[in-house]
């Protein structure tokens, strides 16, 4: 059966254009986010330790400014995939509805 529509932004129509395989493109972006997060934790400790702060109230400021950075970063990382299939999938929407 034959469905058609008119509009990218009907019901389900976007997502049925979308790639299925987004999300585990963007899953590896926000992995290897999250352990360059732990690494630079670890430095930070390592610094902190050094300085003789660690545990101090500078260092939960540092680590609650990498903790938010973190989750923009993995915010932006989503809306990118999100924003990069939803263009492949109009440009696929389109091209078949011209056909």
């Amino acid at each position: 059966m034959d469905v058609r529509t008119d509009s990218f932004t009907a019901p389900y129509t976007a997502k049925g254009y979308m790639s299925p395989y987004m999300q585990n493109v963007v899953d590896v972006q926000q992995r290897e986010a999250r352990r360059a997060a732990e690494f630079q934790k670890a430095q930070q400790q390592a610094a902190a330790v050094q300085a003789g702060a660690f545990g101090g109230s500078r260092q939960g400021l540092i680590e609650a400014e990498r903790q938010r950075n973190l989750a923009m970063q993995l915010g932006d990382i989503q809306a990118q995939g999100l924003q990069q299939a939803y263009q492949h999938g109009r440009g696929q929407f389109n091209t078949e509805q011209q056909a």
